[in-house]
């Protein structure tokens, strides 16, 4: 990972109902809340479309997972 792709902290202070559905909507996704704010910022920059490509293959992968443990279940 180069210098310019390193995450850093950035902080703010939002309204509770918000943090609730930051968390309802990431654990929807079977994401973290930090991936859910990381998109909403980049929509809002409107970053390139090859980086927000990438955050929707990584879902994609992420939900693959799942779906591979969830079909493993019914096979048992």
């Amino acid at each position: 990972m180069s210098k310019q792709d390193q995450l850093v902290l950035v902080g703010a202070k939002v309204p509770t109902q918000w943090k609730q559905q930051i968390e309802a909507l990431a654990e929807s996704r079977g994401q973290n809340p930090s991936e859910v704010i990381r998109e909403a910022i980049a929509g809002y920059l409107k970053l390139k479309p090859e980086d927000r490509d990438q955050s929707l293959a990584h879902r994609v992968r992420e939900l693959e997972k799942k779906f591979l443990t969830f079909m493993q279940l019914f096979k048992s």
